[in-house]
This record gives C-alpha cells, sequence and structure tokens, in this order.
C-alpha cells in the first residue's frame, strides 16, 4: 500500500493511493495527535477499512440487480465478498495515481476507466487547513452515453458515546433490511437540536440538509459543511466508537428509487461534492 502523509503545525492526514481515500486525519493537541477520522487499521484487510472512502460512481447500495437508463437495463454485480449487493461504488477499491503535492495540498486521481456500465475519471483533492481539512471530489463521465452518477465522501468520525450531533434537514429516506429505500418521511427535526446519537443502528439519508453537521465530542466540537444535497448518516451504536457522516450527491439505489432521482450526467459531464471538517476546542 502506497501511502503519503501531509503534516502541518496543526493537523496531519495519510492519504493512500490504495482507493485514494485516507488512512488517518489528526490534529495536534497540547497532548499530541488525536484523531478526527477513525483510523485505518495498521495492517487493513478490507478496502472499507480507511479513515475516509471515495463513493463513484455510486453512494451506498444498488438493488434490483442494476437499473434502468437510456431505454435499457444495465446489470451492476456486487463488488465486496461480505456484502451482497453493490455498495460505494468501484473508486474506493482501485489504485489512484498522485498529481500533485505540496506540504498541505494532496491531488489524487485515477485514469479513465471503464467499469461497466461506467466510464468516469475521478480526482479527488486534499488541502490541510488551519482548523482542519477542505476535500474534494470530482467526477467526470468519459463513457459515451448519460448514466446516473452519485458520488460522495465517506468519513468515519471518531464519537464517544455521550457524543451529540446537530444538522437540520427537511426529509429522511427510509430502508428496508437490506438497507434499500422503501419511502421518504418529514425529518422530524430529528437533529435539529443537539441531539445524541441513537444507542440503536441508524442508517439513514436526509435530504435538503442545511450543509451543516456539528458533532459535539465534549472536549472538542468538529464541524462538517459541505455542497452536497444529501447526508448520509450510519452509526451501528452509541457505543460503537465512530459515526459516519457521508455528504452526498445521491440517496441509496438512487436509480431506482423514485422518490429521489439523479439526473444522467453527460458524456464530458463532471459532478462534484466538496466538504470541510472544522476542529474547535471547547
Amino acid at each position: 500500500m502506497a501511502n503519503i502523509t501531509l503534516e502541518t503545525s496543526t493537523s496531519r492526514l495519510v492519504a493512500t493511493l490504495d482507493g485514494g481515500g485516507l488512512l488517518e486525519f489528526a490534529a495536534r493537541t497540547n497532548i499530541g495527535w488525536q484523531d478526527v477520522l477513525r483510523p485505518a487499521s495498521a495492517a487493513p484487510q478490507s478496502p472499507l477499512d480507511r479513515a475516509l472512502i471515495i463513493m463513484a460512481p455510486w453512494c451506498n447500495r444498488i438493488g434490483d440487480g442494476g437499473f434502468e437508463a437510456n431505454g435499457r437495463f444495465y446489470p451492476v454485480r456486487p463488488n465486496l465478498p461480505d456484502f451482497p449487493l453493490p455498495l460505494h461504488g468501484t473508486a474506493f477499491q482501485s489504485h489512484w495515481t498522485e498529481e500533485r503535492r505540496t506540504t498541505d495540498r494532496l491531488v489524487l486521481s485515477r485514469s479513465s476507466t471503464t467499469e461497466a456500465p461506467f466510464h468516469y475519471h475521478p480526482q479527488v483533492t486534499y488541502a490541510l487547513t488551519n482548523n482542519g481539512l477542505d476535500a474534494k471530489l470530482e467526477v467526470t463521465n468519459t463513457g459515451p452515453e448519460g448514466m446516473p452518477f452519485g458520488i460522495g465522501l465517506h468519513p468515519w468520525f471518531v464519537a464517544t458515546s455521550h457524543a451529540t450531533l446537530q444538522f437540520d434537514a427537511q426529509s429522511k429516506v427510509v430502508i428496508d433490511t437490506a438497507g434499500l429505500p422503501t419511502h421518504t418521511t418529514d425529518a422530524e427535526n430529528a437533529f435539529s437540536i443537539a441531539t445524541e446519537l441513537p444507542q440503536n443502528r441508524i442508517d439513514n439519508s436526509f435530504l435538503n440538509w442545511n450543509g451543516t453537521a456539528v458533532l459535539n465530542l465534549g472536549e472538542r466540537t468538529v464541524t462538517l459543511q459541505s455542497d452536497a444535497p444529501i447526508l448520509h448518516l450510519f452509526s451501528p451504536s452509541s457505543t460503537a466508537g465512530f459515526c459516519c457522516l457521508e455528504p452526498t450527491t445521491a440517496a441509496p439505489n438512487h436509480s431506482n428509487f423514485k422518490a429521489s432521482t439523479t439526473p444522467l450526467l453527460m458524456p464530458q459531464q463532471r459532478v462534484a461534492v466538496m466538504m470541510s471538517i472544522n476542529i474547535h476546542r471547547n
């Protein structure tokens, strides 16, 4: 695994060319480095064992064996041995290339690829800031026809058992036991005020959110900001030690979920997602 480390006086990241994601993102404190994202294992056995993965050309799960577009059906096969449905795209399973690097900025890309039915070229930029991290994912459709691309960034945030989360959203996507959406419902102000993570599993996309999520860990506050239209929240339990706040352009199974469809990305068109993580001591 080829790793790249950037470090400033306030923050540090370790990126990997194996999937283009992050193995580590930490902030400096008066007692040393403190993880902001859950670090990957010393010897990761899974491409999901990361601090952050890149989701492209689809987000979360695809059901129904594939999707229909351009008047025909495109099959999509499962891409991970332990998951029965296609999950999180293929970008995080591919080898990336370092394009540019400075002391606080890194650009990675992957050559245009054909992974039926998608043809695409992804690029990600990571930049360390005074208070955290900026990330931007860009994906270009290099294929001959429009396709329903969905992209996103999937960070695992360190979370304590009494962490609180706050963001505003108009509606949420309800899923079945397979993790596929069934319908949308009013968000019911679920996290409109600072709320502890639920004791049990939560795995929902929140639509039309306000673009800012605040995770309060007691000794520090982590703020996520993004221009993505959807925030996907995943937490297996309040004691898991992490939660995932995933800014995405599409809901799970978006090509087959009529309540939240995604327009086709036409040939040579580009879609992008930006994300900022800021850390403040309380």
